[in-house]
């Protein structure tokens, strides 16, 4: 079994400025589109394939590099970002506000077995994720290609590093996602390895 190599890169920075979003789609920014292309020119040589959340920030690039390079790429429902239901929309000022400080200090401390007001169960987000990680280290998707490019949100890239690494969910927000973060994991006969983490284009 050969290796697989599995780059991941959250979305650029959004019009609107930092919120909670899940499934509301605000468009990148110039300065959100610059820092994406910048990461995908270190990579563009060697990826073969791109998955792409269903959300405008991730898709639309995504597909700009399908036309521009001839890359293929593939729309993968299960890298939409977790719904935060009430939460859609808020910044933290906003949701400490409405909902008290102590739930989303508990939320960031270990998300697990909780949920968002009206959004989706972390539970249940983390074994959507699951499915797709099982599906590429069993080699049951894009069995062809090795080397991958997941393009996503900091929701989803947390939850990739948390699954792929095995680390517990009450470490996931250990993992700093900035705008067009990109970390690079490697399947391997003799296990998956983190190989980097929160690279910068620059």
């Amino acid at each position: 079994m050969s290796e697989i190599i599995i780059d991941l890169m959250r979305h650029g920075a959004l019009h609107g400025g930092r919120k909670y979003r899940g499934s509301i789609d605000d468009p990148l920014t110039a300065e959100g589109e610059a820092a994406m292309d910048g990461v995908w020119q270190h990579m563009m040589d060697d990826v073969d394939a791109v998955l792409t959340s269903p959300l405008q920030r991730c898709r639309l690039m995504s597909e700009r590099w399908q036309a521009t390079h001839g890359v293929p790429c593939h729309v993968e429902p299960r890298l939409h970002e977790m719904h935060y239901g009430e939460w859609e929309g808020l910044d933290e000022a906003q949701i400490t506000a409405a909902y008290g400080a102590d739930l989303l200090q508990r939320w960031r401390d270990n998300p697990a077995g909780m949920c968002p007001p009206g959004g989706e169960a972390f539970d249940d987000f983390r074994q959507r994720i699951a499915t797709l990680v099982d599906d590429v280290q069993q080699r049951n998707i894009h069995r062809d290609h090795r080397h991958l490019l997941m393009v996503a949100h900091s929701g989803t890239v947390r939850m990739l590093l948390m699954l792929f690494t095995g680390m517990d969910a009450a470490h996931i927000r250990r993992f700093d996602v900035p705008y067009a973060c990109w970390s690079r994991i490697a399947v391997r006969p003799n296990g998956t390895f983190l190989v980097f983490h929160n690279r910068q284009a620059g």
